[in-house]
């Protein structure tokens, strides 16, 4: 589960998590942080997926 939960407003936020997702990734692993937009496989519960990562998380960038 990822340490780090990137939560975002669509438009004007975007590029900017992209970027904070690309760097945690780079630094400490794929797997380290959780971004809706790509870390929600096809099939899953959106709600679900984002409080589940959310509540697992040692670290929230909102």
């Amino acid at each position: 589960m990822a340490e780090v939960f990137i939560n975002y407003r669509t438009g004007d936020g975007e590029k900017t998590a992209a970027l904070i997702k690309r760097e945690l990734s780079y630094r400490f692993g794929e797997d380290s942080a959780f971004r809706a937009s790509e870390s929600i496989p096809p099939g899953m519960r959106y709600p679900r997926s984002c409080s589940e990562a959310f509540g697992a998380a040692l670290c929230c960038w909102l």
